[in-house]
C-alpha cells in the first residue's frame, strides 16, 4: 500500500489578495513562508520516498521548505500538478470578478467548471492520471509527497471519493494552505481516505 500527502502550496501575495492564480507564477508571501514552516516542524522526522511537485514556483518553495531540501533537484516537477487554467481569469481579482456573478465567489468557482475557456475537471484528471502513469506505476513507494494547488487537490480527492467539487465543498470545505490531505491507495482508483485538511 502507497500513501500519497497532497499538500497544497503555502499562501501567496495573490491568494492574499483573493487573486486567481491558475497558471500564473506566483510567489509565496510572508505568512506563507511561516505557514511552510509550521508545517515543517509537523513533517519533522516523517521520511518521503518521493517528493513531487507542481512545477509553478509556490509549490516548489512550499515542497523545499516542509522537506528541509537543500537542493529542488530532489524534488520531481511537473506540469501535469499544476493548478486548474482559468483562462481570461488568471490574475484578475475577486472584486473585480463578484459583479459578473451576484458577488458570490462560490458561484464564480462554479462557472469555471463549465466555462469554455476553463480547463474542465475531467482534463485536470486526465492530467494526473497521465503523471501518475508516468511517475507512479513503474516504481514502488510507501509514501509519496504532491505539492500541488487548491482546485487540483480539490478535484482528484474528489474523484477518489467519486464525489464532485460541488459535493466536496460541502463536505470538507475548502483545501487549506499547507495542510496535509492523506490517501492510502494500492492502485490508481483503489483508495482510503486517511486524513483530511491536517
Amino acid at each position: 500500500m502507497t500513501k500519497i500527502y497532497f499538500i497544497r502550496h503555502g499562501k501567496t501575495f495573490g491568494n492574499s489578495e483573493w487573486i486567481v492564480n491558475g497558471h500564473t507564477n506566483d510567489k509565496l508571501s510572508d505568512i506563507g513562508i511561516e505557514q511552510c514552516n509550521d508545517l515543517k516542524i509537523k513533517l519533522q522526522g516523517k521520511v518521503f520516498d518521493a517528493i513531487f511537485s507542481s512545477d509553478l514556483d509556490r509549490a516548489i518553495d512550499t515542497a523545499k521548505i516542509i522537506t528541509w531540501s537543500i537542493s529542488e533537484w530532489s524534488i520531481e516537477k511537473s506540469h501535469l500538478l499544476r493548478e486548474r487554467f482559468t483562462g481570461k481569469y488568471e490574475w484578475l481579482s475577486q472584486d473585480l470578478l463578484r459583479s459578473d456573478f451576484q458577488n458570490s465567489w462560490l458561484n464564480f468557482d462554479d462557472y469555471l467548471l463549465t466555462c469554455d475557456w476553463c480547463e474542465s475537471s475531467s482534463d485536470m484528471i486526465k492530467r494526473y492520471i497521465t503523471w501518475y502513469n508516468n511517475a507512479i506505476t513503474w516504481m514502488w513507494f510507501e509514501d509519496i509527497l504532491i505539492v500541488s494547488h487548491g482546485a487540483f487537490i480539490r478535484t482528484i480527492i474528489g474523484r477518489y471519493l467519486w464525489i464532485s467539487q460541488e459535493q466536496y465543498r460541502s463536505l470538507f470545505g475548502e483545501v487549506k494552505n499547507c495542510w496535509i490531505n492523506c490517501i492510502e491507495t494500492e492502485r490508481l482508483w483503489k483508495w482510503k481516505l486517511l486524513q483530511f485538511n491536517w
